[in-house]
């Protein structure tokens, strides 16, 4: 850590670090369980028509709340980005940890307030693509059940 922050400063940064790699791990986490419970479900119910139409349909929702979730964050941060970084703060730093005085801390000019609103637009455009794909995977499965079961008529 550079000696010119200060020490509120240097423990904001490593607060920020801890919370990404717990992040991180959670995101690893629960998608490894989602795949396995996926996994478990279609070989106990051995793979046919419904439990491809299910997940399929799981996949399409959850796709499609995603994007609605991501929507929100997208309006917050381009109508009232202070009141979107003041929540998200609140939630995972104790009060008066995460203001900083831009005339005597750098970590201010280092890191404008630009800078969040980018990322956070990035990361809610990311989620929407990422949503599309699941959106089309499961409607790829319910299209496959239904063609098969079709077939079986």
């Amino acid at each position: 850590m550079p000696n010119e922050f200060n020490e509120r400063e240097k423990e904001h940064l490593l607060d920020v670090r801890n919370i990404v790699s717990v992040s991180k791990l959670s995101l690893y986490v629960l998608f490894l369980l989602f795949t396995l419970l996926l996994l478990m479900s279609a070989f106990m119910l051995k793979i046919n028509n419904y439990i491809a139409n299910f997940i399929g349909r799981v996949l399409v929702f959850g796709g499609f709340l995603t994007i609605a979730l991501a929507s929100i964050l997208f309006f917050f941060i381009n109508f009232d980005f202070a009141s979107a970084f003041e929540a998200f703060h609140s939630l995972f730093f104790d009060k008066g940890t995460y203001a900083f005085d831009p005339a005597k801390e750098l970590i201010v000019n280092l890191y404008p307030e630009q800078l969040f609103m980018d990322l956070g637009l990035k990361i809610s455009k990311w989620a929407v693509l990422a949503s599309v794909i699941v959106i089309l995977a499961g409607a790829f499965l319910i299209f496959k059940s239904k063609s098969k079961k079709n077939k079986n008529k």
